[in-house]
């Protein structure tokens, strides 16, 4: 039997102030969920496990956070993904 396991690839994204959409992949043994999403990020998991996340334009403040995917099978396999985006002006 394959061992439980889930990653995400990359493990960061940074989205620069204009905002934008950019994409991660999961490889995951089966099912996963994910967890709360950081305020200012849109993330979207598909079928195929491609994740993508999308930032609107940011006129104040950096913004930062990461978002946790957990495998159903096994909770305590979690892959996590960073996010960020630069200050606006």
């Amino acid at each position: 039997p394959t061992e439980p396991a889930i990653s995400v690839t990359p493990e960061t994204l940074s989205f620069d102030a204009s905002g934008g959409e950019q994409e991660a992949v999961i490889d995951a043994t089966g099912e996963f969920r994910m967890g709360a999403v950081p305020e200012g990020f849109t993330v979207t998991v598909k079928r195929n496990g491609t994740v993508i996340v999308k930032t609107e334009q940011n006129s104040g403040e950096q913004k930062s956070g990461s978002v946790e995917f957990i495998l159903t099978a096994d909770s305590s396999k979690k892959a996590t993904l960073n996010l960020s985006q630069t200050a606006g002006e």
